[in-house]
């Protein structure tokens, strides 16, 4: 939550809750007086993570993303080239850990964000994937930001599809079972192309 006051952004208060004690905390929140925004990784499809030292990839790409967003988004850049070179870099970076194997692509690191930027005396919205930016206006009234549009509707439909196959959403069960893996890499595949029109921050150039 933020204040604009005196074209600055005010933070008034934060909060981060990971979702499980025994799993990487695969989220992350930053702000300075220009920006604010979170990042929430995707849940790796992949059989092992590429990368070391983070516990998932997911976290890997939310901790590296959140770093470069603070030290380059500057006044005076263009979000959108920012957030493409962010992309690079990340691809770059990840290569390196791959040492040159080849990583299906459902198993690339993937996040979705949204950040609010502060241009002047006007107030900016910058996202991919399912992440939310909240605006309350001075008369109670909440306008909600996102880039996804309707996906989530064919999310839900996902969802619900697996729940009346195996009757539950138990820790664990998403992934573990077969089909439902399957059906989630073949999506995940899918992401950052023309065709799919969900397009995540992670390693495709053209999401930016």
């Amino acid at each position: 939550m933020s204040d604009l006051h005196h074209n600055r952004l005010s933070v008034v208060d934060t909060i981060s809750v990971p979702g499980s004690t025994v799993k990487p905390n695969e989220d992350r929140l930053g702000h300075n007086d220009q920006i604010a925004f979170v990042i929430d990784g995707a849940t790796g499809l992949g059989d092992h993570p590429v990368t070391t030292g983070h516990g998932s990839d997911a976290s890997w790409l939310a901790e590296f993303s959140s770093a470069f967003l603070l030290k380059h988004m500057h006044p005076d850049r263009v979000t959108a080239e920012v957030i493409s070179e962010l992309i690079a870099a990340a691809r770059h970076r990840f290569l390196e850990f791959s040492g040159g194997h080849e990583v299906p692509k459902y198993a690339w690191p993937s996040a979705s964000f949204a950040m609010i930027r502060l241009n002047g005396d006007r107030l900016e919205f910058a996202g991919l994937g399912d992440c939310e930016a909240l605006l309350r206006k001075r008369d109670g009234s909440v306008e909600v930001y996102s880039a996804l549009g309707d996906f989530f509707a064919s999310e839900t439909e996902e969802a619900s599809r697996h729940l009346q196959r195996l009757g539950t959403f138990r820790q664990g069960n998403l992934l573990s079972d077969p089909e439902t893996l399957a059906s989630l890499r073949a999506t995940r595949e899918r992401q950052n192309t023309p065709e799919s029109g969900i397009w995540t921050l992670g390693l495709v150039d053209d999401a930016a």
